[in-house]
């Protein structure tokens, strides 16, 4: 039998009516079109001036658009998807009574909704079910190893841009889609521009001790590391020094990947 892991960081926003899809087509970097009741689809709901402020996974059961959102920010996120829905026949709802979970295997336990984390294969599943106890799974590691960036670690409201954290990688964005909130700035990015930042696996030396997490690289800040376990961590630097010495709080960075 699977087992399934809590994901308290997230919390789950339910969306009902006639014009739920155009409505979120028109705000989040990928096709809500994609979303089926066995497909999930990742995405970010963006400011206008194209930084990231919410990750958002999709999920469809009967009629019911579901997502899985930032627990931090999900009643603030609540209050702007009501503000940006005008008179269209949309109804949101933050569920109280309704968890995310993980899983390495497909779940045999009963939930509301469940499929593949669209990110990467490796994640397994994950889905929407009653809220209930059951134990908690630490993926640091596994993030870590995968590339794949956090919510307030790595991916912080109105400051990153998505695609420096690899979300076309992620399967975050579609490059096709109509006109989204943000979208004249990511479409510069990936047409016209050169990314000078992303997202570097860094394997340290030894464990870091303190606060002081900046990359630095003869002596100067190449980058800050966010999400980490002992042995490695994430970080957003300048990748013309990705090569170069690098160190973190006094301690040597001995390989580094970029993804």
């Amino acid at each position: 039998m699977s087992q399934i892991f809590a994901d308290p960081s997230r919390s789950v926003l339910r969306f009902q009516g006639a014009e739920v899809r155009p409505f979120l087509q028109s705000l989040l970097t990928n096709s809500v079109d994609k979303v089926t009741p066995t497909t999930c689809v990742y995405a970010s709901l963006l400011t206008p001036q194209g930084k990231y402020m919410a990750d958002f996974f999709l999920y469809q059961a009967d009629e019911v658009i579901f997502a899985d959102v930032p627990e931090a920010r999900a009643q603030s996120l609540l209050s702007r998807l009501t503000m940006y829905k005008l008179r269209r026949d949309v109804q949101i709802v933050l569920e109280k009574d309704l968890m995310i979970f993980v899983s390495d295997t497909k779940p045999e336990t009963e939930t509301v909704c469940y499929a593949l984390d669209p990110r990467h294969e490796a994640l397994g599943w994950r889905g929407i079910m009653r809220t209930a106890e059951i134990p908690k799974h630490d993926l640091t590691q596994r993030y870590v190893e995968l590339g794949i960036p956090q919510d307030g670690i790595d991916l912080l409201p109105e400051e990153s841009y998505i695609l420096e954290m690899g979300f076309d990688r992620l399967n975050g964005v579609d490059f096709k889609k109509g006109c989204y909130v943000g979208q004249e700035i990511v479409a510069r990015m990936h047409h016209k521009t050169t990314l000078k930042k992303g997202l570097v696996q860094l394997i340290f030396d030894e464990p870091l001790s303190g606060e002081d997490l900046d990359v630095v690289s003869d002596g100067k800040r190449a980058g800050r590391v966010g999400t980490r376990t002992n042995t490695g961590g994430l970080a957003l630097m300048k990748l013309d020094a990705v090569d170069k010495a690098l160190s973190v709080g006094g301690v040597t960075i001995k390989n580094n990947k970029i993804f």
